[in-house]
């Protein structure tokens, strides 16, 4: 500290307006030194993109909270929110899109909580709200539902709206006997539950999700080095024309046999590869096996004209260098786009619906047929069937196929609705998961064009189907 002290007032002399000047110039130096030393405090413990508390000061925060529970007897809970299908957005629309979408849902979340409790970034598309005295699980998840509904309003960017939810895992300490590392990573557990029971919603841990994490994190690693190691397969399944029974088609699904454990179900290893980013390498490993495979079974004389179908992940559908990779694949194979049916889902076009728009046409364009599968489970809203109307095929879920020949009359009616539907529209009508000849029969007297299913065969490796496929043809001739 610098003090001078004068008893009069007068002008510095010429001998002190050196020593004045050169005070002023310190004391300015120190001042703003003081300043930037605060800013790189704050920086240190603050996100740079959207102000809030970071991982460091999240978890400091989470401490303190957790001491006071233990004094004051007031329970703590953590909030971990992850945002659905975020990458799709930052792929498709830009970062600078993703980045502010993230202002904008951080706003909506720092003005939506208590003044008490602290919203953070804890990195990526991640948050983390921390409560006290939030009134036990009830409150914690009142909390959540607040937060999900805060984003059930598109963020509005550049003039165009962007839709995002949120998967929100809850962790309570009920009187903050707890460590802040294992409240975060029970908090972490419980959001994957809540993005298994179909994302946009919430879960509260419980302590077998623990080891459900660890399989989960296992799993991706085990999948990781099947990708390297060449230990998936494609499997191919017939689709045949239920008029006359030829086979018009091959729909290519990935399959893993992991050595040592076993099949693994492709509904669990799909679902973690969409979650870890894996299901890219994925879609374009099996585009690519797959149309080299029917290149050759077209060439050998299993049918000039049969086709392939590939299913693609909301993820990719929404990559706008999508028609450019499947281009190249077909290229590679000596293909035009004919030979090819893209399928997705309602959910998945309901995920990037500008992003899937664009795909599709452009593939379209490439001569590259369009399928909405499993219709009716996902989000069967009929204006989806008026803005994508280059689709060609419309494939009726197994689930509305399976009581057909029971005499179930809800099922027949909404397949028999379905087939009316798609024939008007002028799609082909293909029903999934055909099993008896009484489901055949129902279908075909409806006016169902393609059907597949174990009544004809089950999804075969490439060297089983094509021996199935030329006895097909043997009876034929």
């Amino acid at each position: 500290m610098l003090t001078i002290l004068q008893s009069d007032s007068r002008a510095p002399t010429t001998a002190e307006s050196p020593l004045l000047e050169r005070a002023r110039n310190l004391a300015a130096i120190a001042v703003e030194r003081r300043r930037f030393e605060g800013r790189l405090e704050h920086q240190a413990v603050h996100d740079v993109l959207t102000g809030l508390p970071n991982r460091l000061l999240l978890m400091d925060r989470i401490e303190q909270a957790l001491a006071r529970g233990r004094d004051q007897e007031v329970d703590v809970a953590v909030l971990f929110i992850d945002l659905d299908n975020f990458k799709v957005i930052n792929d498709s629309l830009g970062h600078s899109v993703g980045d502010r979408l993230l202002e904008g849902v951080a706003e909506r979340f720092r003005a939506n909580v208590r003044r008490e409790d602290t919203v953070g970034r804890f990195g990526g598309d991640e948050f983390v709200v921390v409560c006290e005295g939030v009134g036990g699980e009830p409150g914690a998840i009142e909390v959540a539902e607040t937060l999900a509904a805060v984003l059930a309003e598109p963020v509005e960017i550049d003039g165009t709206e962007v839709h995002v939810s949120a998967s929100i895992g809850i962790a309570h300490a009920a009187d903050g006997s707890a460590d802040p590392q294992a409240l975060i990573r029970d908090a972490d557990s419980a959001m994957y539950r809540a993005k298994d029971q179909g994302r946009a919603g919430h879960a509260v841990f419980e302590t077998e999700l623990h080891e459900r994490v660890v399989q989960r994190l296992e799993l991706e690693r085990a999948l990781r080095s099947a990708l390297v190691h060449g230990e998936l397969a494609v499997h191919y399944q017939p689709v045949v024309r239920l008029a006359d029974n030829s086979i018009v088609g091959v729909e290519a699904l990935v399959r893993w046999d992991r050595p040592g454990i076993g099949v693994v179900e492709p509904e669990e290893f799909i679902a973690v590869a969409e979650e870890t980013g894996l299901v890219g390498y994925l879609d374009r490993w099996v585009l690519t096996e797959a149309c080299q495979q029917i290149a050759a079974w077209r060439s050998g004389g299993l049918g000039s004209q049969l086709r392939l179908s590939v299913n693609i992940s909301a993820r990719e559908l929404g990559d706008p260098n999508l028609p450019r990779l499947v281009s190249d694949a077909l290229a590679r194979a000596g293909l035009t786009g004919d030979a090819l049916v893209v399928e997705m889902t309602e959910s998945a076009l309901a995920a990037d619906t500008e992003g899937a728009l664009a795909s599709l046409t452009r593939l379209s364009e490439l001569g590259v047929q369009i399928a909405i599968d499993d219709f009716g489970t996902g989000y069967a809203s009929l204006d989806y069937l008026r803005r994508f109307s280059m689709a060609h095929q419309l494939k009726i879920d197994r689930s509305f196929v399976a009581d057909l020949d029971s005499g179930r009359a809800r099922d027949q009616a909404i397949v028999s609705a379905s087939l009316v539907l798609a024939r008007d529209l002028g799609f082909v009508s293909v029903a999934e998961g055909v099993e008896t000849e009484g489901q055949r029969a129902v279908l075909t007297a409806m006016g169902c064009t393609l059907a597949q299913g174990y009544l004809y065969c089950p999804p075969l490796p490439a060297a089983e189907l094509e021996q199935w496929m030329r006895q097909v043809l043997a009876t034929k001739t």
